[in-house]
């Protein structure tokens, strides 16, 4: 049997999709929750392909072996969300027959499923699913951004009243809380990237932080030193997608004995490179044009163009010192208290807490 129809197997005996709350995998095993257990060790264990099956607690946990746990695993979560959006197989597909992207099917009144199917079909577009991506790896990320924004805000006020604030221990402690945000975001933006692009969570925040490795600056290619952080999130965003694409293909051609230990490693290898080499370059040209756009809209637009990036501030706030060529003017922002946040403005990043903002770009 192929993973897919194992996955397939086993939720008809456990299922349906709403009788199981959680549902995720070790190296070996299957590991899931269910609501309701109307089904026996011996059921599951009649599916071929299932060395074993376990109970500890309230958790079931289905013997697959290495590598294929997780190929097994992925396909059960897919059943999971197909049918619990869905129905079933049958009814889902009666009701993709009946709907086109931007239809104008309307579903009978009490018809539940195909009204659910009918919105999800019209808002299938490229371009709305491309922002729902980028929606779903960013607005998980506000809380951090509102938590450490205040601090630093704060700690700004506090240390302009009394500015011997700035040397105390607690205070500079929590200046370092209210920038950790900007530091880890390329991790951050990595590990939701990855989970987006259908990649493994963890690979994406370890590419993203190879993209911001202080490490790189010792480094020198075509005659000059690699600039850590540059191309900030959208380099990020680059290089998670080719991880993911790449960790997807290999996925189907190592074996199942070997995916566990070379997909991973050959994931981190071949993107890494990748990124170095071709694509931060690439978002480092982007971000760069970015900022030289926002510069001289800035300086030509007036009123208007102030209006504008003041409306959308979240999005065009962070874009002053996107450029490489612009980080100097990071220095304007530094925190009130002095430079013990600040960093080597010459590598093109700013770890302070007033500008830490410009790596978002």
């Amino acid at each position: 049997m192929t993973n897919k129809e194992i996955a397939q197997e086993i939720l008809k005996i456990v299922g349906p999709a709403a009788n199981i709350s959680h549902a995720a995998n070790c190296m070996t095993r299957l590991r899931f929750l269910v609501v309701k257990e109307n089904f026996t060790k011996e059921d599951l264990q009649k599916i071929p392909g299932v060395l074993g099956v376990n109970k500890q607690g309230e958790e079931w946990q289905i013997i697959l072996g290495p590598g294929k746990a997780g190929l097994v695993t992925a396909e059960f979560q897919k059943k999971m969300t197909e049918t619990s959006n869905f129905g079933t197989e049958a009814t889902k597909e009666k009701q993709e027959e009946k709907i086109k992207p931007g239809s104008d099917f309307k579903a009978q009144v009490g018809d539940g499923q195909a009204l659910h199917a009918a919105l999800r079909k019209r808002n299938a577009t490229p371009f709305k699913l491309f922002l729902k991506k980028i929606a779903n790896i960013f607005m998980p990320l506000i809380p951090a951004f509102i938590g450490c924004g205040l601090i630093t805000g704060i700690l700004n006020v506090a240390v302009k009243c009394e500015p011997a604030l700035g040397k105390e221990p607690l205070v500079q402690i929590l200046g370092i809380a209210g920038h950790t945000v900007f530091w880890g975001l390329n991790m951050f933006v990595g590990i939701n990237s990855a989970k987006e692009f259908g990649g493994t969570p963890i690979l994406g925040g370890v590419l993203g932080a190879v993209l911001a490795h202080p490490l790189l600056n010792k480094i020198t290619l075509w005659g000059a030193p690699l600039v850590p952080g540059r191309g900030g999130i959208i380099a990020v965003l680059l290089v998670v997608a080719f991880g993911a694409w790449l960790e997807k293909k290999l996925h189907k051609i190592v074996p199942e004995m070997l995916d566990l230990f070379l997909t991973p490693l050959l994931v981190v290898i071949v993107s890494a490179l990748a990124g170095v080499y071709v694509l931060q370059p690439i978002g480092g040209y982007i971000s760069e044009g970015i900022g030289t756009a926002a510069t001289v809209a800035i300086g030509r637009g007036g009123a208007v163009t102030g209006f504008i990036l003041g409306r959308n501030f979240f999005a065009s706030g962070y874009v002053r010192c996107a450029s490489r060529s612009n980080t100097d003017s990071c220095r304007a922002f530094k925190p009130l208290w002095g430079n013990y946040l600040t960093a080597d403005f010459g590598h093109g990043r700013c770890w302070s807490g007033g500008c830490g903002s410009c790596r978002l770009f």
